[in-house]
Formats: C-alpha cells, sequence, structure tokens
C-alpha cells in the first residue's frame, strides 16, 4: 500500500517496493502516480518469472532463449495459417 514520506509533504508516496519512488503535485497525482510504479513492478515480475521458464525449458531441449521463442513463433505461425 502506497504510504506517505514521513520526512516529505504529503504529495511525495512511495509503494512499498525497494528502489521505487514517486510523486505527484498532489496527493492524488502521487497516489496514481504510487499505483502505476506498483503495477509497473508486477507486469516486470511476472515476465521474470516467465522469462526464467523459458529459459529452464530452453535449457533442458538445448536451445538458447531465442531459439526456443523463434520455434514457439513457428508453431504459432503454422497453427495461424491452418486456422485461415
Amino acid at each position: 500500500m502506497p504510504r506517505p514520506v514521513a520526512d516529505r509533504p504529503l504529495d511525495r508516496i512511495r509503494p512499498d517496493l525497494p528502489g521505487r519512488a514517486t510523486a505527484g503535485r498532489d496527493a492524488e497525482e502521487a497516489t496514481r502516480n504510487a499505483l502505476e510504479a506498483l503495477f509497473a513492478h508486477i507486469e516486470g515480475t511476472i515476465e521474470e518469472g516467465l522469462l526464467a521458464r523459458i529459459d529452464r525449458v530452453a535449457e533442458l531441449r538445448g536451445q538458447t532463449r531465442s531459439a526456443f521463442l523463434a520455434e514457439a513463433a513457428r508453431r504459432m505461425l503454422a497453427e495461424g495459417r491452418e486456422a485461415l
């Protein structure tokens, strides 16, 4: 939950995440910016988890991440062609 930074005005709010701080012209804007920072953090965490899974599977198959993703893209494109 965003919380005011103790030594600053209320229009400076930071989400409870390391390395993230936001500010705004007023409390409403600062809160909106804090929520955007939180969503960006969550999105990044999800993407990191996905990449970690891709890397594990690619390694098990003896592939690089790029090779694995290229193969997946080729398969999806081929499936899409069949649906057309």
